[in-house]
């Protein structure tokens, strides 16, 4: 995340909780693709 926002990029509060979760092993990486796909309309 820092290196993209390095880059201009912007992470939002929900993507960096969703990061949040997955390192800290709350969820696996299967959940956390199902929520990105879900906030963009990918599911």
């Amino acid at each position: 995340m820092h290196s993209g926002e390095m880059e201009g990029l912007h992470v939002d509060v929900d993507t960096r909780a969703d990061a949040d979760d997955y390192v800290a092993g709350r969820i696996d990486s299967h959940e956390l693709v199902a929520r990105a796909r879900a906030r963009y309309g990918l599911a």
